[in-house]
């Protein structure tokens, strides 16, 4: 069966082959010119630690005579391990310009999961060239580079409590517990602590078992977390820090701490900064992100207490949720704010710290007028649209 196109038709996929065949033989030249070129040419990793990071330097050259942009992408296996990073700071880039005829020299890094089994793994950094021109956007291949990491080593589990600490505490308000461990194996760690808390007469009266925190080896880590004090007494205790990774039982630490009675502490805080979080318009929220610090000796919560005021006039109250934070440590709590008319705001307030009230702080910010929506030019494009369409098909009719 033969089937006759229009003209049009024809003419248009005759010039989308040609677009086609032109593109392609400009890539391949492309290709053939990028100019850069990569020492050493292949990478293998021996035996690196699982749940570690293995590191050897990569060096590149711009042979070109323009300045490229770089863009590293990871294939195969090892493709989600590695990263190339920047040799000064450690930070992991993935774009990178280089000038004409210039070199430069990073870390490639693989950082081996920690629970993959032993075997050889395959996979590549590919480099892509650019031109640093924004509105150029050919991207060429400018080398490949394998890739192989071998895992055979005997995992090695250990590790050492270096350090357990109670802070203080009122009857009623949170005890904060930290405990330090340091991962002295060769894979990554996920410890399980347990603090169990007794009496001075020996009675147990809490047992608080910490999220799990991964652990890299030769790094420490601080795990923390708090026991709630509100049915406890006033008087001594003896917490007991318990720590397993497996089968693997650390040595315990102890700490003797004395609950105070209520109010034996000062409370206060401050508003460290208040920001504007959105571009408010009328009749929206305005939304403002407010650091604050707890100057207290112990945990307390503490959140944003205030008003809202336009014009001069006072709109009402407003404030945010309250969050339970450390002695001397800072948050940031969000304070949504309902903005009927556009024009200047201020908002004024106080950190309050379990009901005590900091110095007050005014933040002023703008409203915008709210931007209508063009229903019509929507419109008027769809019906546009919808003409042309039935044109199109009654000109296909008629020459068919």
């Amino acid at each position: 069966m033969n089937i006759k196109y229009p003209a049009s038709s024809r003419q248009a996929t005759l010039v989308a082959v040609l677009a086609s065949a032109i593109l392609m033989c400009g890539v391949a030249v492309a290709q053939a010119q990028t100019g850069v070129a990569a020492f050493p040419n292949s990478f293998e990793f021996e035996g690196p630690l699982r749940g570690g990071t293995a590191v050897q330097s990569l060096g590149l050259v711009n042979d070109a005579g323009e300045a490229r942009l770089l863009r590293f992408v990871t294939i195969g296996d090892v493709g989600p391990w590695i990263e190339v990073r920047q040799v000064s700071d450690g930070e992991a880039i993935e774009t990178f310009a280089i000038g004409a005829g210039g070199d430069a020299t990073f870390d490639l890094a693989v950082i081996v999961p920690d629970d993959i089994a032993n075997g050889t793994y395959e996979g590549a950094l590919r480099v892509l060239s650019g031109s640093t021109e924004p509105d150029d956007a050919a991207v060429e291949i400018g080398v490949e580079l394998p890739v192989i990491v071998t895992v055979n080593g005997t995992q090695v589990i250990a590790a050492a409590m270096e350090d357990f600490t109670v802070g203080t505490a009122e009857v009623g308000t949170p005890l904060p517990l930290s405990v330090e461990i340091r991962n002295e194996g060769n894979v990554a760690i996920s410890p399980q602590v347990t603090v169990v808390i007794l009496t001075a007469t020996d009675e147990e009266v809490a047992s608080i078992t910490f999220a799990e925190t991964r652990i890299r080896p030769g790094e420490s880590a601080v795990v923390v977390d708090a026991w709630s004090t509100t049915s406890a007494d006033v008087g001594a205790y003896v917490a007991t820090a318990n720590a397993t990774i497996g089968s693997v039982v650390l040595p315990s630490r102890i700490a003797r701490f004395e609950l105070a009675p209520g109010g034996s502490f000062t409370r206060s805080g401050e508003i460290v900064s208040l920001e504007l979080a959105n571009r408010p318009e009328a009749g929206g929220i305005a939304i403002v992100n407010a650091e604050l610090r707890n100057s207290s000796e112990v945990t307390a919560g503490i959140r944003f207490n205030g008003e809202l005021i336009y014009a001069g006039g006072r709109i009402g109250d407003v404030g945010s949720l309250a969050r339970r934070v450390g002695p001397d440590e800072t948050t940031i709590v969000q304070v949504f704010m309902e903005v009927a008319r556009p024009g200047e705001y201020q908002l004024s307030g106080s950190a309050d710290v379990d009901g005590i009230l900091s110095r007050p702080t005014t933040f002023a910010f703008s409203v915008g007028a709210a931007e209508g929506r063009p229903v019509l030019l929507y419109f008027s494009l769809a019906a546009g649209a919808l003409v042309l369409v039935g044109l199109i098909v009654w000109r296909r009719r008629a020459t068919s």
